[in-house]
């Protein structure tokens, strides 16, 4: 896998549908739901979605149930609530969702809301390497896979919303087990930029990455 610098963000497909993940309650950070903790004066949301959206036709944020933060959001809110199977829940949720919105388009994007400094180019390296015999294109790095941040076909929605159904495992690995996966790697310099924020101390580092990467876009570093 090539450096994702060398990815023009022009190149971007011109019909690319996307969720971000919020449906998380942060338990650990104790702030109250985790998409609305707060990150250099932000919601964690708000930065993912600052990332994500230009890179995407179209973007929606999927929640567990609607709630008076999700509703103050500018982009549609879809819920996954009757489906109870956590993550999963939320990917199928994204995949009926891209469906209704445009029943042509081949795949839709995840990301979770707690990985706020998620490339630039994500979404242009995962579309690049769709190819017909790929059901998923996943993002990696360090040798780890990030199960959420993922593009998945469309045509797998049946098929995932029956294994929720069925009781079968909820894991979100166990379920791309069963598919043909891609993996893309990004690199872990100056830090991941996967790095997700379960903890306080996650946080903490947060703060720090958060200042760097910002002063390496604007040409400080």
């Amino acid at each position: 896998m090539s450096s994702s610098s060398d990815y023009s963000l022009k190149k971007k497909p011109p019909v690319l549908l996307g969720v971000v993940l919020a449906g998380g309650d942060g338990v650990r950070l104790a702030q109250g739901p985790k998409a609305m903790v707060t990150l250099a004066g932000q919601p964690l949301l708000s930065h993912v979605i600052a990332r994500l959206a230009p890179q995407l036709s179209q973007l929606a944020i999927g929640v567990r149930a609607r709630a008076a933060w999700s509703d103050s959001l500018h982009h549609e809110v879809i819920t996954d609530d009757a489906l109870h199977a956590g993550p999963l829940a939320g990917v199928a949720a994204a995949l009926m969702w891209a469906r209704k919105k445009d029943p042509a388009v081949p795949a839709v994007l995840t990301c979770p809301t707690d990985s706020p400094f998620i490339p630039h180019d994500l979404a242009a390296h995962l579309d690049e390497k769709l190819t017909d015999n790929i059901d998923i294109v996943v993002a990696s790095s360090n040798g780890r896979a990030h199960h959420l941040t993922a593009l998945w076909r469309t045509n797998l929605t049946a098929r995932l919303v029956d294994h929720l159904r069925t009781g079968r495992a909820m894991a979100v690995h166990r379920f791309q087990d069963q598919c043909r996966v891609q993996l893309v790697d990004w690199p872990t310099k100056p830090f991941d930029p996967f790095f997700n924020i379960n903890t306080p101390d996650d946080l903490r580092r947060a703060e720090s990455h958060w200042s760097s990467d910002t002063e390496k876009e604007r040409g400080l570093l």
